[in-house]
């Protein structure tokens, strides 16, 4: 719509790298490269409140009963926060790179979240817990090195780190 409220807020001058309505349409959430990212009344314009964070949310999701959105933030937490309302609820940790993606479950108490540092996390959000992770295999992942010579105790105990067996 020509006029919409939308149209006469400024947002910032950098691109805006991500955007996300809510289930029932009424906020949108706006992240660019290098302010806070806000969460706006669609109808109005008016912004309901800013996420603090120093690069933007890189990802965002909303609960399907849009009560609640979760931000994943440049420090590699998520933060779930009353969608409404912005009051922080819960802090989940463990992912030790960028967070790539997030989303809800379909009844709102789990997060799925992945992250640069190849990991998936499932999330128990309301307790705040981590209850599964996936992670890549070690490049050397089953590597049989029993026998194996010319390698220092170092170099073995480095490789079995990195997946290596000896079998």
């Amino acid at each position: 719509d020509v006029g919409h409220p939308l149209q006469q807020l400024r947002l910032t001058p950098d691109p805006i790298w991500r955007l996300l309505f809510s289930q029932d349409g009424r906020s949108l959430v706006v992240s660019s490269g290098s302010s806070d990212t806000l969460v706006l009344d669609v109808e109005s314009g008016e912004e309901r409140y800013a996420v603090p964070c120093n690069y933007g949310a890189f990802c965002s999701s909303f609960s399907s009963d849009g009560r609640w959105l979760a931000t994943a933030t440049d420090d590699h937490t998520i933060v779930i926060r009353d969608a409404v309302s912005g009051k922080q609820r819960q802090v989940l940790r463990g992912h030790t790179s960028t967070l790539t993606s997030l989303n809800f479950n379909a009844q709102g108490d789990r997060i799925a979240s992945s992250s640069a540092d190849g990991s998936v996390r499932l999330w128990d959000w309301e307790r705040g817990g981590c209850v599964a992770v996936l992670e890549p295999p070690g490049p050397y992942a089953g590597m049989n090195i029993a026998g194996a010579t010319g390698i220092t105790r170092a170099q073995r105990a480095a490789l079995m780190a990195l997946g290596a067996v000896e079998a």
